[in-house]
């Protein structure tokens, strides 16, 4: 949250929009409630994830990189 409001805000130029601090519920919630109505909504995510597929989610573009490249998770089991 700190890197989105102290930076991706400002340096993206995108202080109409906004910023609601919260649990992963409460953001579920209102981007269900904003995607029924149709409203326009930003939300922070990763993939994989499951609301990727329950719905209609783009990536915005983060040509300045400020939250860096892809990450790898690497699983050992025996």
């Amino acid at each position: 949250m700190k890197l989105t409001i102290n930076d991706v805000i400002p340096e993206y130029g995108l202080e109409d929009w906004e910023v609601v601090e919260g649990s992963s519920a409460a953001m579920t919630a209102a981007l269900k409630k904003a995607y029924d109505k149709e409203e326009p909504i930003i939300v922070t995510g990763w993939s994989p994830h499951w609301k990727f597929a329950s719905f209609d989610l783009k990536y915005l573009e983060d040509p300045k990189g400020i939250y860096g490249g892809a990450e790898d998770v690497n699983t050992v089991v025996r």
